[in-house]
């Protein structure tokens, strides 16, 4: 008897499905065991710093092989344990007697680490001898990608919530420093602290939005909550990046996806606590038009400011409080900043100019082109990934890498703390 067509369209589903479900994950997309969770309340911080950097370390041995430098000569499995790892800087000799100090909690993005945020906490910390800085490690984050296909958005907002409490009665004030989902977590936590006095005991001060993730791009992301369980990597890597996951979960998508449908920052009053975000143009991972509406909607016009990194992308917010820096004007060879490009100075050792992490993932995989963007400097120019193909430099002897680094980060460090009062 011939078989159907819907017939035969059944079956494949069905062989496709079973393939799927019988193929076996490498071992960096399984869960290690060891993910590092929301802590409890009431857990001390450097109980928390203690327990989630022995976690990190022994999911990385567990996954990884040392005697195989699965992220180059440069890094051993210890080395990249601690970029990985939450921490705790202070300064505190300008402290007066019974004074307490400023304090300032870090949140980093999907996929991320709190790495990504050192070079602010470190100089955030100096500006003011006496200050504490906190940077969370975010649940499913710093092990392998398999743990972060595991973990949920209410993971994330416990973890969120739990930073801001540790420094309950510790700190004069607390300004909270969010990266692209930890500005969303921030943003979240802001709001539900206003809607009920009793959600934390710390108060949150002011807010300081890198690349904030209010809105994504794309209509393949609004199907990411239904993907996940089909289709449960895009872009997967072997890791070679020692301070993040290279290998996106489409589940841990899913989920940021939901928390930002939750959110309905559209329909909130504006907040009423001092805001300053910063963003580049070119962005091509979050939605800028909605960090702008929210920009000019949500944040009062007497406490927000907004620095715009200019690319001629697009065109900046028409409101108060707007500064546009021209990226045109640098000397790195840089064309636009990209999402990941603003936390860190070009002298960092590992994203900078000359750091040893080249991002070159918009080339395909053990192609000519990756390899020689992975190792020519002179021929390489700095972008957000959309460039390689509008602006045509796909061109023989012309490279792209994703710039890693701010070009006008001193300058930016440099408005956040005359923002914050420290300069």
């Amino acid at each position: 008897m011939p078989i159907s067509k819907t017939a035969r369209l059944n079956l494949s589903a069905v062989i496709l499905l079973t393939l799927v479900a019988c193929s076996e994950d490498p071992a960096h997309l399984q869960p290690t065991g060891f993910a590092v969770s929301a802590p409890e309340l009431a857990t001390p911080f450097d109980q928390y710093l203690e327990q989630s950097s022995t976690q990190v370390s022994s999911a990385l041995q567990r996954t990884f092989t040392e005697d195989q430098l699965p992220f180059g000569e440069t890094y051993s499995l210890a080395e990249v344990a601690a970029m990985r790892s939450p921490y705790q800087l202070e300064s505190r000799s300008g402290c007066a007697p019974g004074q307490r100090p400023k304090g300032f909690l870090l949140l980093h993005g999907l996929s991320d680490s709190p790495y990504l945020l050192s070079a602010m906490a470190r100089d955030l910390v100096a500006a003011d001898n006496c200050a504490v800085a906190r940077a969370l490690l975010l649940p499913g984050h710093g092990t392998a990608p398999g743990d972060l296909a595991q973990a949920t958005r209410r993971d994330w907002q416990q973890a969120a919530r739990y930073g801001v409490e540790s420094f309950a009665g510790e700190v004069d004030s607390l300004t909270v420093v969010g990266y692209s989902a930890g500005a969303t977590l921030a943003i979240d936590l802001l709001n539900r602290q206003r809607e009920s006095g009793n959600v934390i005991d710390q108060q949150v001060d002011s807010l300081i939005l890198m690349s904030p993730a209010l809105g994504l791009p794309g209509f393949t992301v609004r199907l990411s909550p239904y993907l996940g369980w089909l289709v449960r990597w895009t872009g997967i890597e072997q890791e070679r990046d020692a301070a993040k996951y290279e290998s996106f979960s489409v589940p841990a998508g899913g989920q940021f996806y939901r928390l930002l449908q939750e959110l309905e920052w559209q329909q909130w009053q504006p907040l009423d606590v001092p805001v300053m975000m910063v963003v580049s143009d070119a962005d091509e991972t979050v939605s800028v038009p909605d960090a702008a509406q929210f920009f000019c909607q949500q944040l009062s016009p007497e406490s927000r400011q907004l620095l715009w990194y200019d690319s001629a992308a697009l065109q900046a917010p028409d409101c108060s409080g707007v500064t546009r820096v021209d990226v045109s004007a640098n000397d790195y060879r840089v064309r636009s900043l990209s999402h990941v490009g603003l936390t860190l100075p070009p002298d960092d050792p590992h994203y900078g100019f000359q750091g040893y992490y080249r991002q070159c993932l918009h080339y395909a995989a053990e192609t000519e082109q990756r390899q020689q963007c992975q190792q020519d400097d002179d021929s390489s120019i700095f972008a957000e990934r959309h460039l390689l193909e509008s602006l045509g430099i796909e061109q023989p002897g012309t490279l792209l890498r994703r710039t890693t680094f701010n070009p006008f980060y001193d300058d930016m460090m440099s408005r956040i703390l005359r923002f914050l009062g420290q300069e």
